[in-house]
């Protein structure tokens, strides 16, 4: 889906997810995906995006948990060493779980 809200200058990645029980997530480029650790398989649950996350070095690169029970971490931002994607963990006892990133 996405995002037609946020200025054209600045890019933002809504990731929304069921998470059962702990998850890593990457992000590069436009979709989200989701590698179940534990727990029954993740779901996107209507991620959004104004902008695929581009294939450069980032300024102004933020990540802040929105809502959602149970641990979500940055584990590397997107970089050049990273393969500009992002990496999280989502850990969660059932629970959807939003997070932002913003640059």
């Amino acid at each position: 889906m996405t995002r037609m809200d946020v200025p054209a200058d600045k890019g933002q990645c809504d990731i929304r997810l069921q998470i059962d029980a702990e998850a890593e997530v990457y992000v590069r480029g436009d979709p989200v995906h989701i590698r179940t650790i534990s727990g029954r398989d993740g779901r996107d649950d209507g991620s959004e995006s104004n902008a695929p996350v581009p294939e450069r070095d980032l300024e102004g690169f933020r990540f802040e948990v929105a809502d959602g029970r149970g641990a979500i971490r940055l584990l590397s931002p997107p970089s050049r060493r990273s393969g500009y994607q992002g990496w999280y963990t989502f850990g969660a006892a059932r629970a959807a779980k939003a997070a932002t990133i913003s640059a």
